[in-house]
């Protein structure tokens, strides 16, 4: 009886032995691929801090910046494309409008820092003296990790940046012909950011965008003391003309349209046969465009002509730059001016190109290169003539004689100076070295 009791407790004893083993097994099987995960995320988690790329997980954005649905009841309109936001706090930028905006903002060249762009928003009036702007705003992914019954549900919280684009005076600028280079600028500061690494201080000199571009120009400015001192030197900080580079290279069509330019006289005659009606849609001296304001930095001259820095802007997308014919600079082009009376002045150039296609356009500046008028333009085949200054205008009407004033009046000798920009069928551009002048 003692012998078969205990070959049963033997074989029960080996079966739970065996049935023991194959458990382990099965459990350390999974811990090892529990921790194979675990691994695999932090080092994943660990490449996302060292090359500054984020997770996207576009289902688990969290309060961390204020785009919410709370929110969108603040806003007349919303549209939303690839978990972009267009906001819109104007009633003329409505979803159809605001829909139309996402295009445009897709037609400036991008690559893969759009996924990082959290939301557009228009607003009326201005904000101080900008009428645009682009600011980062931590967003945080919250990437959950279950490792079985071993060790305790985790979330990884992985903290990135998200640019906000804000466009202002949309009540006023109610057109995308309007906004787009606006829009195409701030896009530039959201591009340039993630790509050339800038930081606004002493750092920034050490990136590859600083040594094309700048070299050892002392001018260029990198961090912000006062945002007066900023506003004052907009155009010579390294974040704005990295900006305005990303326009020139990449911007979309809208962002490099041309605008026709009416000079003093022009408007004279124009409100002399048509009147106000005829006189509004001409009475316009600035209007954001690619032959008035090529560059606002125009001193440093184009970006064109800095050797491999159009190269550089589409190193970071997926798309060849464009082959544009090489012509010779334009020099002066004879460039004059010439007083007819105290307070009318007539300028005078050459153009070389004679092509009807070929536009024309001269740019007032003050002495600090800050543009004051986009003053006329004239197609090659034309004479390269424009009026500038103040001019009184008489017409009678009944018995009364009236006098208009058009134009523009400075102190006399005031100084200004001129160049003219050359705008090419093909899209590209050049300007005048600058003429020097007293009003």
């Amino acid at each position: 009886m003692k012998k078969p009791l205990f070959i049963t407790l033997l074989v029960l004893v080996c079966f739970a032995l065996i049935s023991s083993m194959f458990y382990f097994g099965y459990i350390m099987f999974n811990y090892s691929q529990s921790i194979n995960d675990y691994n695999e995320l932090e080092a994943k988690k660990a490449q996302t801090i060292q090359d500054g790329k984020q997770f996207i997980n576009k289902e688990r954005r969290l309060e961390d910046f204020d785009i919410n649905a709370k929110k969108y009841l603040n806003y007349k309109s919303v549209y939303i494309r690839d978990n972009i936001y267009f906001l819109s706090n104007v009633e003329a930028w409505d979803k159809d409008m605001l829909s139309k905006l996402a295009d445009e903002l897709y037609q400036n060249k991008h690559g893969e820092e759009i996924k990082y762009v959290s939301s557009v928003i228009l607003n009326p009036g201005l904000e101080g003296d900008y009428i645009g702007s682009h600011q980062n705003k931590r967003t945080i992914f919250d990437i959950p990790i279950k490792l079985f019954d071993f060790l305790p549900n985790e979330n990884f919280n992985v903290k990135t940046m998200l640019g906000e684009i804000n466009l202002y005076e949309a009540d006023t600028q109610t057109t995308i012909s309007d906004m787009a280079l606006v829009l195409s600028h701030e896009y530039g500061h959201h591009f340039t950011d993630f790509h050339f690494g800038l930081l606004f201080n002493e750092y920034d000199k050490e990136t590859e965008y600083y040594k094309l571009r700048v070299g050892d120009d002392e001018r260029v400015l990198l961090d912000v003391n006062t945002m007066d001192e900023y506003i004052e030197n907009h155009m010579w900080y390294l974040v704005e003309l990295a900006a305005e580079d990303y326009v020139y290279f990449l911007g979309s069509e809208n962002a490099h349209r041309t605008v026709k330019f009416y000079d003093t006289v022009d408007k004279v005659g124009i409100y002399a046969r048509g009147g106000d009606a005829a006189l509004d849609k001409v009475n316009y001296a600035y209007k954001p465009c690619r032959n008035g304001e090529p560059h606002e930095n125009i001193v440093l001259g184009l970006p064109s002509e800095v050797e491999a820095l159009q190269e550089y802007f589409y190193s970071f997308i997926d798309d060849n730059p464009p082959e544009y014919k090489d012509r010779e600079p334009l020099g002066t082009l004879n460039l004059k001016m010439k007083k007819t009376n105290s307070k009318e002045h007539t300028f005078t150039w050459d153009q070389p190109y004679k092509d009807k296609s070929v536009l024309y356009t001269i740019i007032i500046y003050d002495e600090n290169d800050e543009i004051l008028t986009m003053l006329r333009t004239r197609n090659g085949n034309e004479k390269g003539i424009a009026q500038f200054g103040y001019y009184n205008h008489k017409i009678t009407k009944g018995n009364y004689i009236y006098t208009y004033s058009f134009g523009w009046d400075y102190d006399l000798g005031t100084k200004m100076r001129a160049r003219v920009t050359a705008s090419f069928p093909d899209g590209s551009i050049m300007i005048s070295d600058p003429y020097d002048f007293e009003y």
